[in-house]
């Protein structure tokens, strides 16, 4: 959208959300992406990152800095990754 200075790839959006929830620390955040543009902007912004596997492979998620691959939601995985 028009609201932040920078759209992606650059880090604005996830810098300004995280601004107004009061996020100070992107290492606890996590931003979930299926494209690399996106998810390049995420990985600019310090934020963990899950690569949802929706219209782009694995290897190009991967490859733009996802943390973590999906297909879906409810995936065994991002479950046991998200536990504390």
């Amino acid at each position: 959208g028009d609201e932040g200075a920078g759209a992606k790839p650059f880090p604005d959006p996830y810098i300004e959300g995280m601004r107004l929830v009061g996020a100070t620390d992107a290492a606890r955040c996590v931003a979930f992406e299926d494209s690399p543009t996106g998810l390049g902007a995420a990985v600019l912004a310090g934020i963990p990152t899950v690569g949802v596997m929706t219209s782009q492979s694995r290897e190009a998620l991967e490859g733009a800095g996802a943390s973590l691959c999906v297909r879906d939601f409810d995936a065994p995985e991002l479950m046991a990754a998200l536990q504390p």
